[in-house]
């Protein structure tokens, strides 16, 4: 018998595990087959190839990335060199973008010989010993990728009209191959844990949720964010009712854009006709993923106050210097260099807290700890805040009072 030596290489394109296993990932289908969409994570059970009965013993397998398992073969099968995944790369643990996962493997044989058969099979009931289905044949005239007749690509996406994986830890997949001179060799098993696609999250931050305050003229902004997929931009819908009636709608997909996807960001300046001084609106902000998972739409009720300078409100007011300090949070209608100053009974200036500092639209916040330019801290009584807005419009101006009450 012809003695071959051979030095078999795992290929697994994945990123490093802290253990022997690879960990890969990817999205897919449910198990129904629709088409909301799953991530995927792949892993290696550490179960060694085993050979097939009546043949001789072949090359041991490793799930290690660039392991190279010493031949102990006289006759050496075809050994699975590893698998992949689609959309992956070494460097990276890219979501795959597609309705379906896409099993990937590249199988090897000595250069004297040639690929006959590649065959797969799957389980889904949790165990990496028991319950696979039967092996399933690939016509070989089928690869994915031709390196040449003893090395090919097989490519299997899932889920099929007879199989599909479920969610959770409970599946796997295995790989077996054949060469001309009918020897076969078995991959390891491979598991694959599945997590239901959630619908995005969208948080609205302006206006101030908080303070409930806008004005006539208001900046929206939110942050909008999905684990598979990424959000849809163009499924974005802005709307802004008043009394049930909506008076105002925005989507994304206008120039300029209004959503950054590197940040998960929506923003701009409310474009309508300006909203009523002293009136109650809601805003309402809904989206979808790219596999058109939608959000339930997230809403915010806010009270508008006309000027430049829509709201000045100090708090907590009386406050204690010993307990924290004390937040000025103020609205703006347009981007402005802001400048806020502290003033006493006797209108003296106590402190400058911020001078001419550059603030966005929209509600703002900056904060004052009671002490005066000397670091002292002020004594108890009535002060006077200041703000002093600067925008294209011109300068603004709005006061308020609050109490020191220190023990």
């Amino acid at each position: 018998m012809r003695i071959f030596t051979i030095s078999l290489s795992i290929i697994l394109l994945a990123s490093a595990c802290s253990t022997a296993a690879s960990s890969f990932l990817s999205s897919g289908s449910t198990n129904n087959g629709s088409s909301a969409a799953q991530s995927a994570s792949f892993f290696s059970s550490s179960v060694s190839g085993q050979v097939a009965a009546g043949k001789s013993s072949s090359a041991s397998f490793s799930s290690m990335p660039g392991a190279i398992p010493t031949a102990r073969a006289v006759a050496a099968a075809p050994p699975v060199s590893g698998l992949a995944f689609e959309d992956e790369s070494p460097t990276s643990s890219a979501i795959q973008q597609s309705g379906a996962i896409t099993c990937k493997v590249t199988v090897e044989t000595t250069t004297s010989t040639w690929i006959t058969d590649v065959y797969y099979r799957v389980s889904n009931t949790g165990s990496p010993d028991s319950s696979f289905s039967s092996w399933l044949q690939i016509s070989t005239t089928t690869y994915d990728t031709f390196f040449s007749a003893s090395k090919l690509r097989f490519a299997i996406t899932f889920p099929t009209t007879s199989f599909a994986f479920l969610a959770g830890s409970n599946n796997y997949i295995q790989w077996k191959a054949d060469n001309a001179t009918t020897l076969s060799d078995t991959s390891s098993k491979y598991g694959i844990v599945i997590a239901t696609n959630d619908a995005p999250t969208i948080t609205i931050t302006q206006p101030d949720p908080k303070t409930g305050i806008a004005s006539t003229m208001p900046q929206i902004e939110a942050i909008l964010s999905d684990t598979v997929g990424g959000v849809d931009p163009a499924s974005m819908v802005v709307t802004i009712a008043h009394a049930g009636s909506t008076i105002y709608t925005k989507r994304s997909l206008t120039s300029p854009a209004i959503f950054t996807a590197s940040t998960n960001k929506l923003a701009f300046a409310y474009d309508g006709p300006p909203l009523s001084d002293g009136t109650l609106y809601t805003l309402s902000i809904n989206a979808a993923d790219t596999f058109g998972v939608a959000a339930t739409p997230k809403t915010e009720t806010f009270t508008v106050k006309g000027g430049a300078i829509a709201d000045l409100v100090p708090y907590p007011s009386p406050f204690d210097p010993a307990r924290g300090p004390i937040k000025i949070n103020y609205t703006l209608s347009k981007r402005s260099d802001v400048t806020i100053n502290v003033y006493n009974m006797g209108r003296k200036l106590v402190k400058n807290v911020i001078d001419n500092q550059s603030r966005n639209a929209g509600t703002c916040e900056d904060a004052w700890n009671g002490t005066n330019y000397a670091g002292d801290t002020m004594a108890n009584g009535v002060y006077f805040c200041e703000v002093i807005a600067k925008d294209s419009d011109g300068e603004h101006r709005k006061y308020t009072s609050f109490a020191i009450f220190g023990k």
